[in-house]
């Protein structure tokens, strides 16, 4: 069913979108498991120990007699000691060691499509010459329908806008292209090419963003920055070739020389010339 609205009276119609909403939950992602082990290790403590030595000592006597000589006597048995590291190993606590979970925050990034209504307008008959309609200005989005033969009303979009760096580099490009044709310019040539060359890059890449054109532009600075740097550098080269050949240099002050001799003088440039 089709209703029309009264004349003076604005139709409205209420666009929905899309918002991406996001939300976190608590998942498992790793259990950790605590355990204790027993490891053995060397070490070495330095223990001072005692042993007891036999020390003779020996006394002079006074000479009195204490019996028959060479009367036996019972031996005298001595018992020497000495300590021995006794090692006791015990177990003490020497450290605690405490485990708790705790939070660490981070940025992810979340990449959602949305998608939202746009209105379009469209009406049948024919409103040649008739001027655009507007919705409203109240702070609502802006609809402008300009007038089509054939009864459909088309929506203007903005116009797109050229890439500076695209125009500059066919610029740069031209005029590196001038340069090198003109051999005396073959350096600057060669300065011009590299900033075109830059600048058309620049310029394919701007081209792709939307509401942004110059891709045939950037292309074109791009062929002729590149001639102008082959050709810069085949003359650079060609010179630099004649500079350092010698018979080559000498052959070309001959012709000079040779044609400046079969130039005419003044005088005979003069005489030559009628009623003179």
């Amino acid at each position: 069913m089709t209703t029309t609205p009264p004349p003076g009276a604005a139709a409205e119609v209420e666009l929905r979108e899309q918002r991406l909403q996001v939300a976190t939950v608590s998942v498992a992602v790793e259990r950790v498991v605590l355990r204790r082990r027993i490891v053995t290790e060397v070490q070495q403590i330095q223990v001072t120990v005692r042993r007891e030595e036999l020390e003779i000592v020996r006394e002079p006597l006074s000479g009195q007699p204490t019996g028959a000589p060479g009367a036996a006597q019972p031996p005298l048995l001595i018992v020497l000691s000495r300590e021995v590291p006794v090692v006791q190993l015990q177990r003490h606590p020497y450290e605690l060691v405490t485990a708790r979970v705790t939070s660490v925050q981070g940025q992810q990034q979340i990449n959602e499509s949305v998608s939202k209504e746009q209105a379009e307008l469209t009406t049948t008959g024919n409103r040649e010459g008739a001027p655009p309609m507007t919705a409203p200005d109240d702070g609502s989005k802006r609809v402008t329908v300009l007038p089509h033969r054939g009864g459909r009303d088309v929506t203007a979009a903005p116009p797109a806008k050229t890439s500076a760096a695209a125009v500059f580099a066919l610029v740069f490009g031209l005029a590196a292209l001038f340069c090198a044709l003109t051999a005396i310019l073959s350096p600057a040539a060669i300065v011009f090419a590299v900033i075109g060359l830059i600048l058309a890059v620049v310029g394919l890449k701007m081209a792709k963003k939307p509401g942004v054109t110059g891709k045939g532009v950037a292309v074109g600075g791009l062929v002729t920055a590149l001639l102008g740097l082959i050709l810069g550098g085949v003359i650079i080269g060609g010179l630099a070739a004649v500079v350092n050949n010698k018979s080559q240099l000498d052959r070309i002050q001959q012709y000079l020389d040779d044609a400046k001799a079969k130039l005419p003088s003044f005088q005979q440039a003069r005489n030559s010339i009628p009623g003179k």
